[in-house]
């Protein structure tokens, strides 16, 4: 195994990363760089892996090493747009970072328009014409219709977005919620646990329910 890789974040999301990698064989994951634990730390209840350093330490080691990629694993769901923008301000190349999917992820690869740096869980499935952006994350159990799109750095959240729909960026759909065809969704908006979505989305609106409500807007970061 020569790919090596290293995960910004560490507990949550991208130790999902982390374990994925390492069970499929398709790189060695050499640590976390993370900014709130101390180096050295190990990150893992059995299976353990290290901060190696701080996120802003990426720049350096990507020009050190040819062989090393990256993968984003901080999860976002409270303000996805100042998270986003971070990860943006890193000026990472785009052909430095990987996909990952796992064994049991549904994905019809000719028939999709990947972007970079995706995770698909467990039987997460993307159906056939559909675009995913970068940084994307599909978590288990989550499905995204035929002929939709998702834009970069959403957060499906064992949730399902049906047909024709478009997805804006930096989006969290809730754990168990579902999204009906033809909707669009503006960028950054929460859907809430559970929520049943029958119509547009604004861009920074909070929905609950069934049918979705806006029940507020998050605040927009500077």
């Amino acid at each position: 195994m020569s790919k090596k890789v290293v995960i910004l974040g560490g507990t949550g999301l991208g130790f999902i990363i982390a374990s994925v990698i390492e069970r499929s064989g398709s790189a060695e994951v050499i640590g976390f760089l993370n900014d709130f634990e101390p180096i050295g730390t190990e990150i893992g209840l059995k299976k353990k892996f290290p901060v190696i350093e701080r996120t802003e330490a990426i720049t350096e080691m990507l020009e050190k090493d040819d062989e090393l990629s990256v993968m984003c694993g901080w999860a976002g769901f409270k303000d996805p747009e100042t998270i986003f923008n971070r990860l943006n301000s890193l000026r990472i190349p785009r052909e430095r970072f990987m996909n990952v999917y796992d064994d049991m992820a549904v994905i019809p690869f000719d028939y999709e328009e990947m972007g970079v740096g995706i995770y698909a869980g467990q039987f997460a499935g993307v159906s056939p014409n559909s675009t995913i952006g970068d940084h994307t994350a599909l978590l288990a159990q989550s499905h995204v219709g035929h002929d939709s799109t998702v834009g970069a750095f959403c957060r499906i959240s064992h949730a399902i977005v049906g047909s024709y729909v478009k997805v804006g960026n930096g989006v969290h759909v809730g754990l168990g919620a579902a999204v009906r065809e033809y909707v669009t969704i503006g960028d950054y908006a929460i859907i809430g646990m559970g929520a049943i979505v029958v119509k547009d989305v604004p861009a920074n609106a909070v929905v609950f329910g069934n049918p979705a409500k806006i029940i507020r807007y998050r605040k927009r970061s500077d």
